[in-house]
């Protein structure tokens, strides 16, 4: 590789902290930017609702997003937990 090509990948690696986004390849990533945006996350924050379409896909990048099922008598049970290797809603 050229001294341009890397200097080209280690730019496109600290654009995301998601470890996912950042792995991709330099012209995916150019092509996937425009549509992303940041969204700040709160406590208890909804992203998706059990049963509904998804409309988003979410790429934590500092925190978790906690995947919850709710169960036949009210409770809640953390099935999964995404960091900022992945994505919610793929």
């Amino acid at each position: 590789m050229s001294l341009h090509t890397d200097a080209h990948e280690r730019s496109h690696a600290t654009r995301s902290p998601n470890k996912l986004l950042a792995s991709l390849p330099p012209d995916d990533y150019v092509r996937l930017a425009p549509s992303l945006r940041s969204v700040p996350m709160r406590l208890r924050q909804k992203f998706h609702v059990q049963d509904e379409p998804i409309k988003e896909v979410y790429f934590p990048g500092g925190g978790a997003v906690s995947l919850v099922k709710a169960l036949s008598d009210g409770q809640m049970a953390e099935v999964g937990t995404i960091g900022c290797e992945g994505a919610a809603g793929a």
